[in-house]
């Protein structure tokens, strides 16, 4: 490839995932493997050779942790042989928050086998924690000419940045379940506050697991009945736990932040030296 692999400035991460990639000129797919990642774009490798130019349209598809993601893109670099970098051009907010998400289980999991590795001792999923995601902003645009792409350079486990809550936080106090995704394990609880991307829960018992584990939340408010996929973002203590909403489809979407402004109204039209405040239920 002409001139040589750009690096990608954003951290990449090393996976390995079936991946199909569409190109738009030919509406021609292909299979091959994802086995390397970051918010920005990817690096593919594919058992036959690959049939690509630099900026040629491209859709891809794959699935990181259970979670199903499609990019649109073009072709950043290719070795002529058998792998390319593509960059991400459409990259829509939530999906990329998603993506984050996943790559910090993907960190986590890597700074796990690390200390594995090393002989160090550990105690479940909170060996090393990586901050939690940062919000993200929308998503840039490409350069005229094609910006820093993913390379083969060494792949470290790094940080995603300092958490920075976008969403309006609402007290509330309402019964709530955490599911989790893996065992099917239960844990009652109160919602403390809601957000539209996530709640924090008060439970009953300690939580026996660390930070990224996958869970669903049920509950109801103002007479709706809602039940959202998360992952565990923080852990105030072993009782108080962060969750981060994942996978909300629109319709759930609108459904919480209409219920989030209808908190915020009640709460605003009460007294200000009104007492304690009555749980909403």
């Amino acid at each position: 490839m002409g001139g040589g692999r750009e690096r990608c400035s954003d951290v990449r991460y090393a996976v390995d995932a079936d991946a199909t990639v569409l190109l738009l000129n030919r509406l021609q797919p292909w299979r091959c493997r994802l086995v390397e990642l970051c918010l920005k774009g990817c690096r593919i490798h594919s058992r036959d050779r690959i049939h690509v130019s630099e900026g040629m349209g491209v859709e891809i598809s794959f699935k990181v942790k259970g979670i199903a993601f499609r990019f649109s893109g073009a072709v950043q670099w290719t070795d002529g042989s058998h792998e390319a970098g593509l960059y991400f051009s459409n990259r829509i907010p939530r999906q990329t928050e998603k993506l984050s998400i996943v790559l910090a289980e993907v960190e986590a999991d890597a700074q796990k086998k690390a200390a594995q590795n090393q002989g160090v001792e550990v105690a479940g999923p909170e060996l090393a924690r990586p901050r939690p995601p940062a919000s993200l902003p929308a998503a840039d645009q490409p350069a005229t000419n094609a910006p820093a792409s993913p390379s083969s350079s060494p792949i470290r486990p790094g940080r995603l940045g300092r958490e920075r809550r976008a969403q309006a936080r609402e007290s509330v106090d309402t019964a709530a379940v955490i599911y989790l995704v893996k065992g099917g394990s239960r844990f009652d609880g109160r919602i403390l506050d809601l957000s539209l991307g996530g709640c924090c829960i008060r439970i009953g018992e300690r939580f026996p697991l660390g930070i990224y584990t996958r869970v669903e939340v049920e509950f109801r408010l103002e007479g709706l009945p809602f039940r959202l996929a998360g992952v565990i973002q923080t852990l105030r203590d072993r009782y108080t736990v962060g969750i981060h909403f994942v996978d909300m489809s629109p319709r759930k979407q609108l459904q919480v932040s209409e219920l989030m402004a209808e908190i915020h109204a009640m709460q605003e039209a009460k007294p200000a030296a009104g007492g304690d405040r009555a749980p909403v239920t």
